[in-house]
């Protein structure tokens, strides 16, 4: 199986530029996409197409190329990782004509984007708020698996002499995170829980660590609650921050999400693919310290980094009922909150997940 990495970047600059898939932005900004989106997502969104048996799929004999979305970074989304360094996708696909093509993307929309495009096929640990996005904009995908639960491995973070230590003490204050993605209903549950409301405090969209490391240096933010479990540990081991709170109570969900096309076109192939997943999950289950060696390969980091963080991550590859829930829970943040305006029903959430492959897994 051939294996190569090439970085999006032609669409990552086109999704920055597309505010409603980040759930900020006017509906009617890709009408056209969206349109389309709906067209193919109204034929089927229901997973009509069966997945044979685990143990039974067979590939198609034509070549099928899987694009897959990844984010380099995110290592706590490590089922498809794992599978990817230690050859399980070669074994699972042994003599059939399928390739995986892997792309990096630096976020959900940005991912998104590319979906519509027709771009990717399947993505690897896409968070709650770009699907509801996409759900309510009409990008025609289908959620399949829940991946990662993180709570204690990331948080917010102020800097050391600002006075904030606490949850509490960020009343008033001005609080960076990436708006749009699925930290920042995170932000505001913690923030709830303290009865401190969106209004009482000020949320400021950064995008990425090194905004947050200029916008501290300007003063223009006073806590950051960053996506990046390195960024938030290497701060705080330098004594030049804190770490205010984690994100326990509020996790940040991420999923296995594919188009609807890919899936109704090969769902033996789609199979395979959560098969090859559940057999990286098992890997790192039965052999922690080997998880850890593969995922150092992947995304370079150093081991000691690469052990802290997944030690604190929850990975788990199932579809639980939290999990289901924790999208219906994101659309009502996101509408509550104007980041999308299209009235979704719970049923038509529910079109949008597909337990057929998860139920239909090998284990």
């Amino acid at each position: 199986m051939k294996k190569w990495n090439r970085l999006a970047a032609g669409i990552l600059v086109a999704a920055l530029g597309a505010g409603l898939l980040t759930g900020c932005g006017s509906d009617a900004s890709t009408a056209s996409a969206a349109s389309a989106g709906k067209e193919a997502e109204s034929a089927d969104t229901s997973g009509a197409a069966a997945a044979p048996e685990a143990d039974k799929a067979e590939a198609p004999a034509e070549a099928v190329t899987i694009r897959v979305a990844d984010f380099h970074n995110a290592i706590w989304n490590a089922q498809f990782i794992v599978a990817y360094q230690s050859g399980i996708f070669d074994e699972v696909f042994a003599g059939d004509n399928v390739t995986l093509d892997v792309a990096t993307f630096a976020n959900g929309p940005a991912v998104n984007e590319a979906f519509i495009a027709g771009e990717v096929d399947i993505v690897n640990g896409i968070g709650d708020q770009p699907i509801i996005a996409g759900a309510a904009n009409g990008v025609g995908t289908r959620v399949l698996a829940l991946v990662a639960k993180q709570e204690k491995n990331i948080g917010i973070v102020a800097k050391a002499d600002s006075g904030i230590v606490k949850p509490e003490d960020l009343r008033g204050k001005r609080i960076g995170v990436y708006i749009g993605t699925y930290v920042h209903k995170s932000l505001i549950g913690i923030l709830g829980d303290y009865g401190i409301s969106a209004d009482d405090a000020e949320i400021v969209n950064i995008a990425t660590i090194s905004d947050a490391d200029a916008a501290f240096a300007t003063g223009d933010i006073d806590a950051y609650l960053s996506m990046n479990a390195e960024y938030v540990n290497k701060n705080v081991a330098s004594g030049e921050f804190v770490e205010v709170t984690d994100l326990t109570g509020h996790p940040a969900y991420s999923y296995i999400v594919a188009s609807n096309d890919f899936v109704t076109r090969y769902p033996e192939v789609t199979q395979k693919f959560l098969n090859a997943l559940q057999k990286g999950q098992e890997l790192i289950d039965a052999d922690r310290e080997k998880a850890y060696e593969l995922i150092v390969q992947y995304s370079e980091f150093e081991p000691d980094f690469v052990k802290g963080t997944l030690d604190q991550a929850g990975i788990e590859f199932d579809l639980s009922e939290d999990s289901v829930q924790n999208l219906h829970a994101t659309y009502d943040f996101m509408h509550d909150f104007e980041m999308i305006s299209t009235e979704l029903t719970s049923e038509e959430i529910d079109a949008h997940i597909d337990r057929t492959f998860i139920d239909a897994v090998a284990k």
